[in-house]
């Protein structure tokens, strides 16, 4: 019997988060809000809001940060406090903003007229 492949697109989890590897930010971006939503609304709302909670416990903290220099991700955010700062981070990092596209496009410009 022969088994045919097809290459069917992964669907949302709402059993374990996606892994984030860099690559289609937007998608991955959508799909972690839908993950954190289906567990519990509140912690999509700290995660986009914020929250002035601190930890307390260093033990979790210390482990937490052994888990995160495993990721590609945590030079960019192992310095914030908090899910939001870090979820911004992201944002800031892997999303077009307008005035990346803006600079970006005034250095084309100048490296073109620099060529004449």
């Amino acid at each position: 019997m022969v088994t045919k492949t097809f290459d069917i697109p992964e669907g949302p989890s709402h059993i374990r988060p996606l892994l984030f590897n860099g690559v289609n930010y937007p998608m991955w971006k959508q799909r972690f809000e839908e993950f954190l939503s289906a567990i519990d609304f509140e912690i999509w709302f700290v995660v986009r809001v914020g929250t002035n909670l601190k930890l307390t416990n260093i033990d979790e903290i210390n482990d937490t940060k052994d888990y995160l220099q495993l990721l590609e991700e945590d030079n960019h955010v192992c310095t914030c406090a908090t899910a939001k700062k870090m979820w911004d981070m992201l944002e800031i990092t892997h999303e077009r903003t307008k005035q990346l596209v803006e600079e970006r496009f005034a250095l084309l410009i100048h490296y073109y007229e620099c060529s004449k």
